[in-house]
Parts: C-alpha cells; structure tokens; sequence
C-alpha cells in the first residue's frame, strides 16, 4: 500500500516472515491506533514483530510529518491485539496464503470468511494473479487459454 503521508491513511498492512519459518501479518489501524498482529496458527512471538512495527511507524512519521506529530500520536500508547478472531490454519503450510487471503480482505473491507478448506482455490487465485500481473480475478481469467484453466481442474 502506498501511502505518502501517514496522516492520509486509514491503516497499513504488513506480512512479516517471523525467524524464516512463518508468516503473520500486522495491520497497523492508524483511526483506531492500534496495532492488529495476526497470527494464523496463533502461536506467541507477537512483542518483538510489534515492537519493530512500532518503530517503523515512529520513524516515517517522523520522516514525513515532523517530530512534533510523533508526539502527538502518541504511538507508544497504542495498543497491540494479538488474537482478533480471524481465520486459522489447522496445517503447517498454508500461513502465506492465510496472511495473503486476510489482508486481501482488509483492504477491500471485506469480511474474513475463508478457512482451510478453501487453500486450494485461494492458492488457485494468486497463481493467476501472478500469471497475468493482475489482482482483478476477472480480469485475470479472461487472460487465460481455456484449456489451461482446464488443466489445473483435472489435477485436483
């Protein structure tokens, strides 16, 4: 997400790949200022990413708005939600789509209503998405040779 200025920004997103093992993404709600870390396997770990997010806002803010806006948000006051009843994984390898398919939701405002059940669709929609550099999935499938789409349905 691109965001000049911190002010004009409602939240960002964050994926972060904690110890090279596992993704978590952060949103950074900056109406409600708080940070929302989620964790599809809800595991622990969450202080550490949020402190680094922490500083990153602290730091573009500064960057962008001066140190007299620091001190007027106030971030350190912020709040850290670890567990905010999103979707979770009951496998060992589906944490990027996870994190992929919830921001995704976020961004468009969308509830989170997916579940390890629909990983293989999901992971369907962002191999096309690559495959023709779009995030329309409309736009997507009208770029595809038909029987290609019919080939990855017989492989399921």
């Amino acid at each position: 997400m691109h965001c000049p200025r911190p002010a004009s920004c409602d939240g960002v997103l964050i994926p972060v790949n904690v110890d090279n093992l596992h993704w978590v993404l952060v949103v950074v709600d900056i109406l409600a200022r708080q940070f929302l870390y989620y964790d599809s396997l809800c595991g622990g770990g969450a202080a550490p990413v949020l402190q680094v997010v922490r500083r990153w806002l602290r730091d573009e803010v500064a960057a962008r708005l001066g140190e007299d806006a620091v001190r007027g948000w106030e971030i350190e006051e912020w709040a850290g939600v670890m567990d905010v009843g999103l979707p979770h994984q009951s496998d060992g390898g589906s944490c990027g789509v996870f994190v992929m398919a919830a921001a995704d939701c976020f961004s468009l405002g969308a509830p989170l209503c997916f579940a390890q059940p629909d990983m293989p669709v999901l992971r369907q929609r962002i191999g096309v998405a690559l495959y023709v550099d779009s995030l329309t999935a409309a736009d997507a499938c009208a770029r595809l040779p038909v029987s290609s789409l019919a080939d990855v349905a017989a492989e399921d």
